[in-house]
């Protein structure tokens, strides 16, 4: 049974793949020697990054989100895309809109001051200066999350694992003046409902980038991240559960700061640049 994430990208080939990255993966995470890595068309292959019958053979989708080196070119729906939104509602003109066309994980070898490492894709996503503001303690600035920040990063991680790649759809953050939203396209799989999520039951429709995203250390919570992390840590951080919003075109959860935060922002939306400037 040929899954989606193991479909061919039209017009794709090895050469779209950053080396660097596949090498390190086979090399340190799967701890394949020198001389296996030889064989690399047949690696590739092996672990269905590489897709066809015959020569060229095409990348696989989870290959060019994964290890591409411009994921977009070859796979429009992959990567994440950040909007910003001044007040509560959406409007025409945005704060911040940008997509993010990074490969999913990490090149963790390049140590020269030429090369450096690059953090994984949900932690560079410029999201720091919109969900988080500066206040001073005893005459020193601290920085002070509006929403948990590690609830944020598992929330960003299911989204991207866990996605519809027959959707067309971007992963999509959305932060506004009182919440913020992240929304993985298609609906949840294999009939899991909200309160199944919530119980902390997990049906994985990516199986092979789950396990790729797990050997990265990405995933900790075996698929019981909501229940584990999120929720209770928004309960801790913000007073409030997160609220879920599944229908066949996305799944949507949105974390809501704290009332008198929020009450505050909306009167004062200026009040964070001018603390941090």
């Amino acid at each position: 049974l040929l899954k989606v994430e193991e479909m061919p990208a039209h017009g794709s080939s090895i050469e779209d793949l950053d080396e660097r990255r596949w090498r390190e993966y086979f090399a340190d995470h799967l701890k394949h020697p020198e001389e296996e890595l030889k064989d690399f068309l047949g690696l590739l292959a092996a672990h269905r990054f590489l897709v066809g019958e015959s020569l060229p053979m095409r990348c696989s989708y989870a290959a060019c989100a994964l290890f591409g080196k411009s994921p977009q070119r070859i796979l429009p729906q992959s990567g994440v895309r950040l909007t910003v939104y001044s007040g509560v509602e959406k409007d025409f003109s945005p704060r911040f809109d940008h997509v993010y066309d990074r490969p999913l994980v990490e090149y963790r070898g390049g140590l020269q001051a030429s090369d450096p490492v690059e953090p994984a894709l949900h932690n560079s996503i410029r999201l720091q200066e919109y969900i988080s503001h500066e206040r001073v303690f005893n005459r020193t600035r601290r920085r002070i999350w509006d929403y948990p920040e590690e609830a944020v990063q598992e929330l960003i991680i299911n989204a991207l694992i866990h996605r519809d790649w027959t959707k067309q759809d971007l992963v999509r953050v959305v932060a506004y003046s009182d919440r913020l939203e992240v929304i993985s396209p298609g609906a949840l799989p294999n009939g899991l409902t909200v309160e199944d999520v919530q119980r902390g039951a997990s049906r994985v429709r990516n199986t092979g980038m789950a396990r790729v995203f797990s050997r990265y250390g990405y995933l900790e919570s075996q698929g019981m991240g909501i229940r584990l992390k999120v929720i209770p840590l928004m309960r801790e951080h913000n007073g409030c559960d997160p609220e879920f919003e599944a229908t066949e075109q996305h799944f949507k959860v949105t974390l809501r700061k704290r009332k008198a935060e929020a009450e505050q922002l909306v009167q004062n939306p200026d009040q964070s640049e001018a603390v941090a400037s």
